[in-house]
């Protein structure tokens, strides 16, 4: 437990793999980016 702290949960593939997912990857970052100002 930490205090203060805030959890989202992202698509972990994202963040490990290479080929197709990475055409995927800049709208995904961008909806991620958006989520987490919204919680901040």
């Amino acid at each position: 437990f930490i205090p203060n702290t805030k959890i989202l949960l992202v698509d972990g593939e994202m963040f490990s793999w290479y080929g197709s997912r990475l055409l995927k990857a800049p709208n995904y970052f961008n909806t991620l980016q958006q989520q987490i100002r919204m919680i901040v």
